[in-house]
């Protein structure tokens, strides 16, 4: 056990290691370096750098890990509605599940972010066994709602609790530019 009333001191080149937690008792750490390992702790500024330009959706229940073709059965088309708005991705074969969670409610949200055609990549709600159509806050064209949209997935057999952003970059025009997700978390 050590004991400081004052200003304690280390030096040495080598790491140093702390048995149980650290209770900074409401006081910052200072001078830290940025992280370079999956378990560096990050400053301030390295975290408003990646922040910088994310823009976050609600949740999805679900995305895929392979193409919609796959997953359903069937021939899936796009319709690029309006410039995006109302965009649908229509299958010949049904839209159950996806990555192994029952999709078939009206409204709940899916990432799509696999198709062989990534212009049809993006958030999408189910409309019914046949249609998914594009969400409200992903139609936008010229995509200002998709560059740097981030999203996290709430279930899944391969993306449970994972985060995606679009690595896109402005503008995105919806049914034209491809739309590439990549996992952040």
């Amino acid at each position: 056990n050590l004991v400081s009333t004052g200003v304690l001191n280390i030096t040495g080149n080598g790491q140093s290691n702390i048995g149980g937690n650290l209770n900074m008792n409401s006081k910052n750490i200072v001078s830290l370096a940025d992280p370079v390992g999956a378990q560096d702790a990050a400053t301030k500024n390295y975290v408003d750098n990646v922040a910088q330009g994310l823009d976050p959706k609600a949740s999805v229940l679900t995305a895929t890990s392979g193409t919609l073709a796959s997953a359903t059965g069937g021939t899936v088309t796009y319709n690029n509605g309006t410039s995006g708005v109302g965009a649908t991705l229509t299958t010949t074969g049904s839209y159950t599940t996806i990555s192994g969670i029952n999709i078939a409610t009206v409204g709940a949200r899916i990432l799509v972010k696999n198709e062989a055609n990534s212009v049809w990549n993006g958030i999408y709600t189910y409309t019914s066994s046949t249609v998914l159509t594009r969400s409200t806050d992903f139609d936008n064209s010229p995509g200002q709602e998709i560059a740097g949209a981030f999203v996290f997935i709430a279930a899944g057999t391969q993306n449970d609790n994972t985060g995606w952003v679009c690595t896109d970059s402005n503008p995105v025009v919806v049914g034209t530019d491809p739309i590439t997700f990549t996992q952040f978390s």
